[in-house]
């Protein structure tokens, strides 16, 4: 019968399976340990993928290829360590053009994110990064902030389920200022308070880039619903939002409500496993009545007693008809265009767009009247 023997290795934690072998004691029939981590492009494409060396080979020179524009963390090994990430910026030295890299859950500390801080200053066409699920604090968030200072092109960020605390959220805040292109952002499960989420928060009113925004998970209690319905009254770019697994009761379920009635923008809202009651979920039902963009909203695993059946129903039949409110505005939208298109042939685009937009669906003009107006731009 064979036996099972669990390898202790700091890199590579693996079940083996291996008979003994005859003579010797079970223990010394264990393969010789692996060598050291090497980073070793494995090409599909233009993804390379980590790879760990077969036992028996001796270890290899890190080397990355300067035209990679894609890497991601393998099936083979789910562990690199600050001395790997070193490994890795120094194979990535010279590689100015790398566009998606994903750490996630690869034991990268402060230490690690410092040692990919200079070549992250270095890399102004990073567009994603995932770097979530590792040890990573305020001061790695801060250097982290600082190295993506530069870089405008960056539009995901993954950090959840590290231990950022309120002034590494701060810092982040600040280094991504100037930022326009992030659209998606994880802080997801991190160690940061009221003061972090009210700085974010600050920031969020006016962003008009960022399009999800995940932070299940983040000790949110009412007070911070309340922080973030502020933000939904004012921001007009923000489409999906998830809160779930946050302390929000009632009240920061009626403050969300009230933010509802008046956001225009909100497509997906994620409130699940919180402590909302049937107090909560009647104010939203209510908000829902007014709000026509919103089309999913989740409220499973919360305290309320007719989810299934009163509220369930209410809300089902409401993000019914915004869903297909929205159907219609995009069908709309599509069919405004080409008339404008057909009707003005020889204007720029541009100009169709603006007339389209704010003709047929803002001031309903016929399109008798639309022929009129787009005839007024080309005899100018």
């Amino acid at each position: 019968k064979s036996l099972s023997f669990l390898l202790r290795c700091p890199l590579l934690p693996t079940v083996i399976t291996t008979p003994p072998t005859e003579g010797l004691h079970p223990c010394t029939a264990l393969p010789p340990p692996p060598p050291p981590l090497c980073l070793e492009p494995a090409t599909f494409g233009r993804s390379f993928h980590w790879t760990m060396p077969c036992p028996a080979s001796p270890p290899k020179t890190p080397l990355l290829p300067t035209s990679a524009s894609t890497l991601t963390r393998g099936e083979q090994f789910e562990w690199i360590g600050d001395e790997g990430a070193r490994e890795l910026a120094d194979a990535l030295r010279g590689n100015t053009v790398l566009k998606r890299l994903d750490l996630g859950a690869v034991g990268i500390t402060d230490a690690g994110v410092a040692r990919l801080v200079n070549w992250l200053r270095g890399n102004i066409m990073l567009e994603y990064l995932d770097i979530s699920m590792n040890e990573i604090s305020d001061n790695g968030a801060a250097q982290l902030a600082d190295g993506l200072r530069g870089n405008t092109a960056l539009q995901y960020l993954d950090l959840q389920m590290n231990r950022i605390g309120d002034k590494g959220v701060s810092r982040l805040v600040d280094g991504f200022r100037g930022n326009t292109a992030l659209n998606v952002l994880n802080l997801s499960a991190n160690k940061f308070g009221i003061e972090g989420l009210g700085r974010l928060a600050d920031e969020l009113r006016d962003n008009t880039a960022l399009v999800e925004l995940h932070l299940k998970k983040a000790h949110i209690r009412d007070e911070g619903a309340g922080q973030l319905a502020d933000v939904l009254r004012n921001n007009t770019a923000l489409k999906h939002l998830e809160l779930g697994g946050n302390i929000i009761k009632d009240e920061g379920a009626a403050l969300l409500a009230d933010a509802l009635r008046v956001n225009t923008a909100l497509q997906t809202l994620d409130l699940q496993a919180c402590f909302i009651g049937d107090e909560g979920a009647a104010k939203l039902v209510d908000a829902l009545r007014e709000n026509t963009a919103l089309q999913k909203l989740h409220l499973e695993d919360n305290k309320i007693e007719d989810l299934g059946t009163r509220f369930g129903l209410q809300v089902h039949k409401l993000l019914e008809r915004n869903h297909q409110l929205q159907q219609e505005a995009v069908t709309r939208r599509k069919l405004v265009f080409v008339w404008s298109a057909q009707i003005g042939a020889g204007l720029p685009v541009e100009v169709i767009e603006i007339v389209a937009r704010q003709s047929l669906w803002d001031h309903q003009l016929s399109p008798r009247e639309l022929q009129f107006l787009l005839s007024s731009f080309l005899n100018e």
